[in-house]
């Protein structure tokens, strides 16, 4: 059965995914629950806690799937129920959890147009991760299933195993007879408002309208969908006694974590690309303008800054965090978004291949988790060169930090710079 079509958003990441151009994003958390049970414990409680989100939010028992062989940009899918298996959708695995671990993720590809969910659940001893297709998942929606599934977890736990079914198929198709309606068609946080969209295609057409640096922006090779997985990942952990620190001494300049990040990135690939422009993206919530939106929809854009050397800790994350401000005060990151209205998706996908159109640095932070240790990660994709993704927990914070191919040979001097930086700020706070 037909549930409804796709909203814009989810088109444009149906494209992603049918090309395969992002393969997905993960979020890992630390379940110590877990010890409690065998295998066979663990399996009842994890597919009953699993049947009991879906029943909350069907979206996720369901997959998209073309109506017909028509190109219509991707307006000719539907989202349709589907049965959702524990064996399709649960995988054992026991490693390290380590940059070799992230590097495998980084390979796993989530198929539309298959009865199979567009998400994946890893037992790894006592952690858990949710691999995510992109389309009616953003990072926040990746953390949402964390909370939500601990939520039916300890409910669950509470009650007798014994008592419950071991369920080897989670969700019937046939449960579920609706799906809540896409963002697109309940809010206003991706429309196109008259005088802004008129700016917004004048600063794309005519150049002279667009932000500009003294020096060449920083690129390197051309991007290819053969480099989409050629990526190389660093986990950097920051314990709670650092980050406190770190965090007095962001406040002490009265600014915040995120752009101060930003910034120490900014000012270390200076020192090995020196006389280089860099820019940096953050992407922003749109969940801030609108608490209904649903938890299973995707609802981002970006704020973006490009910045000429030479670049200080202080001074450049101030510049950052007065472009953050403006971009979520006046909205237009989202209205900016909301120009994929006006174009064919597909090329507009197309004519990013052989460009030149990565950014320097994209730095995603999902905010704070409540568990004992948790990461968050993705692949740079057609985004970025350098990419830091960063979770906060109950112990500290992870940065788990990816590159493109073509700058590995800085790229671990970069991530051992970016900790000595850390190392330097909270060694003065006392």
């Amino acid at each position: 059965m037909d549930l409804r079509s796709p909203s814009l958003l989810e088109r444009y990441q149906l494209c992603r995914v049918d090309n395969k151009y992002y393969p997905n994003f993960n979020i890992t958390v630390k379940y110590p629950i877990f010890q409690n049970y065998d295998s066979n414990q663990l399996s009842i409680l994890l597919s009953n806690a699993i049947h009991r989100v879906i029943e909350k939010n069907p979206i996720l028992g369901c997959n998209y799937f073309k109506t017909n062989d028509n190109d219509e940009d991707y307006k000719n899918y539907m989202i349709r129920a589907i049965d959702i298996k524990y064996d399709d959708l649960i995988v054992n695995e026991s490693s390290d959890i380590d940059e070799e671990y992230f590097t495998n993720l980084n390979d796993i590809f989530l198929e539309i147009n298959v009865n199979k969910p567009l998400w994946r659940l890893i037992i790894n001893k006592n952690y858990l991760t949710i691999v995510c297709s992109h389309i009616y998942f953003d990072g926040n929606s990746g953390c949402f299933f964390h909370k939500d599934l601990m939520e039916e977890i300890n409910i669950l736990n509470q009650k007798n195993l014994k008592d419950l079914p071991n369920l080897e198929l989670i969700s019937r198709a046939e449960d579920i007879k609706s799906v809540p309606p896409s963002i697109t068609d309940t809010s206003s946080v991706f429309s196109l408002p008259i005088i802004q969209t008129i700016k917004n295609l004048t600063s794309i057409y005519i150049p002279w309208f667009n932000e500009t640096t003294k020096y060449p922006i920083f690129k390197t090779t051309p991007i290819s969908v053969d480099q989409i997985l050629n990526n190389r990942f660093k986990i950097l952990r920051i314990n709670s006694q650092k980050l406190s620190k770190l965090l007095t001494y962001v406040r002490s300049n009265k600014l915040t974590l995120t752009p101060f990040l930003a910034a120490i990135s900014l000012k270390i690939l200076s020192k090995y690309y020196p006389e280089k422009a860099l820019d940096v993206t953050i992407p922003l919530n749109g969940r801030k303008y609108d608490q209904s939106i649903d938890k299973y929809q995707g609802c981002v854009a970006e704020s973006v800054i490009k910045l000429d050397p030479p670049f200080d800790n202080i001074e450049t994350s101030g510049k950052i965090s007065t472009k953050l401000t403006k971009d979520l005060e006046s909205r237009n990151p989202f209205y900016q978004v909301a120009l994929l209205k006006l174009v064919n998706i597909k090329d507009f996908f197309r004519q990013r291949i052989g460009s030149y159109g990565r950014h320097t640095v994209e730095l995603s932070n999902v905010g704070k988790l409540p568990f004992e240790d948790c990461y968050f990660n993705q692949g740079c994709g057609f985004g970025c060169h350098l990419q830091l993704n960063v979770v906060s927990d109950l112990n500290g914070m992870n940065v788990l930090f990816g590159c493109i191919e073509e700058i590995e040979d800085v790229f671990y001097k970069v991530v051992d710079d970016f900790e000595k930086e850390i190392e330097s700020i909270v060694s003065e706070v006392k």
